[in-house]
């Protein structure tokens, strides 16, 4: 593995793990009358396959991650604005993960 893809490879583990460090304390402190706590299951899900893939460093990391970045942008789309400061947190994460993503593709 060549500098460049274990940096990336590093990098994306920092970002996925703070970002569902944040998710799950979201989830945890929100009730189900947030906006954000539905879409919290499957935003914590795919992180939580993207991590072990990166920890791992499975083949099949970097697919799993352009899903995760994926999912991670559709829960900002619906729950970015919401009131709640929990909400916005993990909105804030989800959106540096994907922002990270995109600029490694890119």
């Amino acid at each position: 593995m060549n500098a460049a893809a274990s940096f990336f490879l590093k990098a994306s583990l920092q970002h996925a793990r703070a970002c569902l460090g944040i998710c799950r304390h979201c989830l945890e402190s929100t009730t189900s009358a947030q906006p954000c706590h539905a879409d919290l299951n499957d935003t914590i899900v795919a992180l939580e396959i993207a991590v072990a893939l990166l920890e791992t460093k499975s083949e099949h990391a970097y697919d799993r991650l352009r899903h995760c970045a994926e999912v991670c942008a559709a829960s900002v789309e619906k729950w970015g604005h919401s009131p709640h400061p929990h909400c916005r947190q993990s909105a804030g994460a989800c959106q540096t993960f994907v922002a990270f993503w995109r600029g490694q593709v890119l």
